[in-house]
């Protein structure tokens, strides 16, 4: 009953992200792309890129650390309404201090890309300090929701959000002459609706009151510091390929690629939700090993290599032609790029389940110079090297590549502290058929490209995807063979408790 229900709640997550991010792709992407120039989108994902940086600063990951406070003080509803406000004020105190420095700063990112920044005033003093301040405080509300599981109606008040934010980005675009600044608010539409109802339901919890409590707020400082390196390596990982190639090579070439990179970006929004429900069981599995923990580990896990090696062949196979709705040929990159960008999504969700056992082990060293310092240097030190001679496939090269080295790194150290069972044999024909599917879609591209028209290609691609499709789900049925020897195994254990689990005789 706990998975299914936890299958619920991610389904729930899942479909706001769907409609939320739905929007965005196939209605206000593909109008604005439309009305904007290279140019102009360029500036726009660069600003996307340099408010990214932001949330580093507004949030200081103050809802993670109230988080792990919460379960310290839940009882006394004194305490948790003090270590609430404290928190809102001091974000709302951060938010102000840090407006006229982040206006300065974006001044001189945007002068490093040979963007003009006077056209870009609204946004960068008004539209991007309040995007990040409404975020911080909806986070923290819904860190609250999210302990107490009621976390449905904020999920609701996102569709609700993300519906009229498009409606206004489209509005701006179409009707009045605030391209850029639309995208923008249509984002501050979804955070001031989110963050003004989180804040509701903190006042009818009796969560609000005027308090600033220092010796509740030091040991979330000292949470939200020490996570700190690991905030700055990963935005270094996620976005410095993007920077410097706008740095580079200009935002028209920036606004391309970051097109394209959002595509691929799907499959990551799909692999977060999922991991919201493995987690737990990949860490009960490592506290207890109970059978059945195992057990539902095991399917999820099935369930989620599969998904993530079709979802990459999907997106892949199909990714060009959502390309192309989305943005005219102006936009077109390569379908390599996608390709790329896509393999390297993969390998980072196969690394969450590596993720979780170093942290589970309190390897926070590992976890600094594996998840953190490695893939951001190596990332870094790649796209500076490269872009400047390969452009836009040196920064997708050198996220793949990152992506291969940190992923066997990960590996290796996680088969020190745990394995988890049976894991080899449910990867091994996944990984088979995603390199049978990626040579297939190769050859249609390249040498029947001249022969086939593009529907007759695309028939090909969808004919080879389902008959892929059709082996992986026989596999992943044929999996319940692995599950019964696991049950079988269990009642071996405990009918001969003295003999190491072997099998009882019949």
């Amino acid at each position: 009953m706990a998975l299914r229900r936890n299958v619920f709640h991610l389904f729930l997550y899942g479909l706001s992200t769907v409609t939320t991010q739905g929007l965005t792709y196939f209605v206000l992407i593909p109008i604005g792309t439309r009305y904007l120039t290279t140019d102009e989108y360029g500036a726009v994902e660069a600003l996307q890129a340099y408010s990214a940086i932001l949330v580093i600063f507004f949030s200081f990951y103050l809802s993670s650390a109230y988080t792990r406070q919460y379960y310290e003080v839940h009882d006394d509803r004194s305490q948790l309404a003090r270590l609430t406000s404290t928190i809102l004020v001091l974000l709302v105190a951060m938010g102000i201090l840090l407006a006229a420095p982040a206006y300065w700063a974006g001044q001189y990112y945007l002068w490093g890309m040979s963007v003009e920044p006077g056209r870009y005033t609204l946004i960068l003093a008004v539209l991007l300090p309040l995007i990040n301040m409404l975020m911080a405080l909806a986070n923290v509300g819904t860190a609250y929701l999210n302990q107490v599981k009621r976390n449905v109606a904020i999920n609701v008040v996102s569709v609700i959000g993300a519906v009229l934010s498009t409606l206004v980005g489209l509005i701006g675009i179409v009707y009045f002459d605030v391209r850029e600044e639309a995208f923008f608010a249509a984002t501050l539409i979804i955070n001031v609706l989110s963050a003004a109802y989180c804040l509701y339901a903190l006042y009818r919890e009796s969560l609000l009151v005027w308090a600033f409590d220092w010796r509740l707020l030091k040991p979330c400082l000292v949470f939200a510091v020490g996570t700190l390196p690991f905030s700055v390596c990963g935005f270094i990982w996620n976005l410095s390929d993007r920077i410097v190639l706008g740095v580079y090579e200009g935002v028209e070439l920036l606004g391309k690629y970051a097109l394209a990179y959002k595509v691929a970006m799907l499959l990551q929004l799909l692999y977060n939700q999922f991991w919201k429900v493995a987690n737990p069981y990949l860490l009960s599995w490592l506290a207890e090993h109970r059978e059945e923990d195992e057990r539902d580990l095991h399917r999820l896990i099935a369930l989620y290599t599969y998904m993530l090696g079709f979802g990459g062949l999907f997106l892949i196979y199909f990714g060009p032609a959502l390309l192309r709705f989305m943005a005219p040929q102006q936009y077109q990159l390569d379908p390599d790029i996608l390709t790329l960008c896509v393999l390297a999504i993969v390998l980072l969700g196969v690394r969450k389940c590596c993720d979780s056992i170093l942290w589970y082990h309190r390897k926070l060293m590992s976890m600094f110079l594996l998840v953190g310092l490695l893939p951001a240097l190596l990332n870094l030190v790649g796209n500076i090297i490269f872009i400047p001679m390969f452009r836009e496939y040196a920064a997708a090269w050198s996220t793949l590549g990152t992506a291969i080295v940190v992923l066997f790194i990960s590996i290796r150290v996680n088969s020190r502290l745990d394995r988890i069972p049976h894991i080899p044999r449910i990867t091994f024909g996944m990984v088979w058929m995603m390199v049978a599917g990626l040579v297939a879609c190769l050859g249609i591209r390249r040498y029947a490209a001249d022969a086939w028209s593009v529907p007759v290609q695309s028939a090909a691609l969808a004919a080879v995807f389902l008959g892929l499709l059709a082996i992986g789900v026989r596999r992943l049925g044929g999996l319940a063979a692995i599950r019964k020897e696991m049950a079988l195994g269990a009642l071996a254990r405990e009918d001969h408790p003295t003999a190491g689990g072997g099998r009882s005789s019949d």
